[in-house]
């Protein structure tokens, strides 16, 4: 494994493991589905 691969799987880590980023991930999916069902 290349060390630009490692260093991605190093933050991904660290960003799944962070609250406030799985609250903003969590608020953004909802709001996409929200207008995906006002399109549809």
């Amino acid at each position: 494994m290349g060390p630009v691969i490692g260093k991605t799987e190093e933050r991904l880590e660290w960003l799944s493991s962070d609250e406030e980023t799985i609250r903003l991930y969590e608020a953004r999916e909802h709001s996409l589905i929200e207008r995906n069902s006002l399109i549809a």
